[in-house]
């Protein structure tokens, strides 16, 4: 490639950084609701992710600490659907009021800081990624039975 090129290609980046940033200011003043559902949903889609890759290449790595947080990412990309799905003005839980969603989000935000706080003693035992699934699963689930 040519310099010239390059230098072209290097403003791209940034350029696309501000024409999302400024297409998010102007949904929020258009609709809170598709505003906070984007900025979910790129959380969400960044959690799924990260477990898909993680838990891809649990053959390949000895670091409990990475598939701890990479197993406890799946529920706490799910927790944090539902309280998109729940949020005010959407009626997906007619039933519900307005605390589900904020119960919700402390939910997700306590399973994440479980993993944190769990992961970091996995360092050294062995390798076991189906039972770090398994107990964010059953945690995810008492979580959510308490919730609803």
């Amino acid at each position: 490639m040519r310099s010239s090129q390059i230098l072209r290609m290097s403003y791209l980046r940034p350029l696309a950084a501000v024409v999302v940033l400024v297409g998010l200011y102007l949904t929020s003043l258009y609709s809170y609701n598709l505003f906070h559902g984007l900025v979910e949903s790129f959380g969400i889609v960044v959690a799924a992710a990260t477990f898909v890759v993680v838990w891809n290449a649990r053959a390949y790595t000895s670091n409990n600490y990475v598939l701890c947080l990479g197993a406890a990412l799946i529920f706490v990309a799910g927790v944090d659907l539902l309280h998109t799905l729940a949020y005010e003005g959407l009626d997906v839980f007619p039933d519900y009021d307005t605390d589900l969603p904020t119960q919700l989000w402390l939910v997700g935000r306590y399973l994440h800081v479980l993993a944190l706080l769990v992961s970091p003693f996995l360092l050294r035992r062995p390798r076991r990624a189906h039972a770090c699934l398994a107990g964010f699963g059953v945690l995810a689930a008492v979580f959510l039975v308490l919730v609803f």
